[in-house]
């Protein structure tokens, strides 16, 4: 999904897209057939993308790919890992949890991710603007809707051994 990332909303969704490629095409298909060839083919490309691939954007719009980047513990003078300095996420459902549990440390006490799993590295799906010829491209951000970071967490898990190369 493309936003502008100041100002009021101006999305496209698959209805704008749809009415603007009726008015394009002689013979158009309808509606369905329309979403069902958008979804097959925005699955293709995250199956991709999972896979390492960086995928660049026609009429010269960027590259989106998976970049990792190592988040290490950050440790105070008495050896407990400073959470703000670490930039760790919290883990919501681990601490929902325990605030269930416990309600008493409810807003006091949180749960972090740590990432043994991967060593420590956080993925992301990022949008990279290198040699974008359109005006503005910097008012502009990526954010991915929520099955694409799902589905890559699940990507991950289930292949600890990847390896992502910058782009």
């Amino acid at each position: 999904m493309w936003k502008r990332s100041k100002g009021g909303a101006s999305d496209y969704k698959s209805p704008d897209i749809y009415k603007y490629y009726k008015n394009l095409v002689e013979n158009p298909v309808d509606i369905v057939t329309f979403n069902n060839v958008c979804t097959e083919f925005n699955t293709l490309i995250q199956n991709k993308i999972y896979e390492g691939t960086i995928y660049h954007l026609p009429a010269n719009l960027g590259y989106i790919g998976i970049t990792t980047k190592k988040v290490t513990p950050v440790f105070t003078e008495d050896n407990e890992i400073d959470y703000m300095k670490s930039k760790l996420t919290v883990d919501w459902g681990t601490t929902n949890k325990i605030w269930i549990k416990y309600p008493e440390l409810q807003h006091k006490k949180y749960i972090y991710c740590i990432n043994t799993h991967t060593d420590g590295n956080r993925y992301t799906i990022t949008w990279k603007r290198l040699f974008v010829r359109i005006r503005g491209a910097k008012n502009y951000k990526f954010t991915p809707v929520r099955q694409f970071k799902r589905n890559l967490a699940t990507y991950i898990n289930n292949n600890p051994n990847l390896e992502y190369y910058e782009f």
